[in-house]
């Protein structure tokens, strides 16, 4: 039987609010905790909570069969802890089935743009031979710093 392995990232970058020159020297707070709250509740409401109840759902179905890690940003979970505590329970409940990893983030991501033999040696160091190694097209996954999402089928 396969193993399938499922890895999410999750992050939200904190919103900064209109700042004008004349704010200069009249209000240091650069954060827009309104539109924070908005979209960080619109996504535990609608994305994080119905994904992490049916991940338990999957990982109750079929066992040590489905395997999820979590990639966690210190920005999401900062804005977890104050507009949606709810998710960090789900999580833990998650990591309670033991079937689910957690994987560190930076704090704050800095995306890259697609990745090329070239771009990654500029950015990176790395070779054309050493990107192509991280291509693993056996397997399915690109292997980068900072991939979104990458799904591998192992064989038990």
């Amino acid at each position: 039987m396969r193993t399938l392995c499922l890895i999410l990232q999750l992050h939200q970058p904190f919103r900064l609010k209109r700042y004008h020159f004349f704010d200069i020297g009249r209000d240091g707070y650069y954060y827009d905790d309104f539109k924070n709250k908005s979209i960080l509740r619109k996504a535990a409401e609608q994305s994080y909570l119905p994904t992490n109840a049916l991940l338990l759902e999957l990982i109750k179905q079929h066992g040590e069969h489905f395997k999820v890690s979590l990639s966690l940003s210190g920005t999401v979970l900062d804005q977890l802890e104050i507009y949606a505590p709810e998710v960090i329970e789900s999580f833990q409940a998650l990591a309670q089935t033991g079937q689910v990893e957690f994987l560190s983030e930076t704090y704050g991501i800095r995306w890259l743009p697609l990745p090329t033999p070239k771009n990654l040696s500029i950015r990176f160091g790395f070779t054309p031979a050493k990107s192509t190694a991280c291509l693993d097209k056996a397997h399915g996954y690109f292997a980068i710093p900072k991939c979104c999402i990458m799904t591998t089928w192992v064989k038990r």
